[in-house]
């Protein structure tokens, strides 16, 4: 995949009721739709995050960049005009990327005034004080340390939908 190229998938969170008599069914529980841009250079772990939307109900556009800096020259330019075509609802960020790493790309977007109100979720392996701390001074709405377990990693990301997709008001992507 080129370093421009963008992969988009669907993300549900999957949520089953199983009834004796009628079989298993599924809940639907939102219909709000969520966009959101995945910044994540790791394949493997891009993949798991593809895994997770194969697990979901919660229908989600997402859109992955492979460094920060396609990330942050695609959302500028989805922000330089009228009617943005897809600025995320909220953004799945690493911090060790090439070429503009998570921390430089969360200083850029949270001083940027068209990107601003777009929350930042950090997934990362940086399980340090530090990076946890300057990640909130910068303006994360989230912190998330990927587990070496695949199956809690899934676990951690399902959390994360639900809580952004049924929990929290996200502000809209539009432009102002």
């Amino acid at each position: 995949m080129a370093r421009n190229e963008v992969t988009s998938f669907l993300l549900r969170l999957s949520i089953y009721i199983t009834n004796e008599t009628k079989g298993e069914e599924v809940l639907q529980l939102t219909d709000r739709a969520m966009n959101l841009m995945h910044v994540e250079d790791n394949d493997d772990h891009a993949e798991i995050v593809h895994d997770a939307a194969g697990e979901s109900l919660l229908i989600n556009t997402i859109t992955r960049f492979k460094d920060g800096e396609s990330a942050f020259e695609y959302l500028r330019s989805q922000s330089d005009i009228e009617s943005p075509m897809m600025l995320p609802d909220i953004i799945l960020l690493d911090l060790l990327l090439p070429n503009m790493d998570g921390m430089e790309f969360l200083k850029n977007i949270k001083s940027d005034n068209r990107l601003n109100n777009i929350p930042v979720v950090v997934l990362s392996s940086c399980m340090g004080k530090k990076s946890i701390r300057e990640a909130y001074s910068n303006g994360a709405a989230g912190y998330i340390t990927k587990p070496g377990d695949y199956n809690q990693f899934l676990i951690k990301l399902a959390e994360f939908s639900s809580y952004w997709a049924l929990t929290s008001e996200i502000p809209s992507a539009s432009i102002d």
